[in-house]
């Protein structure tokens, strides 16, 4: 992610990860997992964040953010 001019380097410690979407606070949802599994994942300073998966499913993905940080 580019801020300011600088970079800022997203936690990526699964196999895959992935950045599908990004708001106008900087902040970004996607997933993360080992190529059969997923998980739902936001970063906010670079800092990642698990979400729940929801119920009734195996995985998840975050695919949206709003600018009041709501995910989808």
């Amino acid at each position: 992610v580019w801020e300011n001019g600088s970079r800022e380097y997203l936690d990526t410690t699964s196999t895959r990860t992935g950045a599908l979407d990004l708001n106008n606070k900087g902040q970004v949802v996607g997933f993360q997992g080992d190529g059969t599994a997923f998980q739902p994942v936001s970063w906010k300073k670079g800092q990642k964040t698990v979400l729940d998966i929801p119920q009734a499913h195996d995985f998840g993905y975050a695919t949206g953010i709003d600018h009041k940080g709501n995910i989808v």
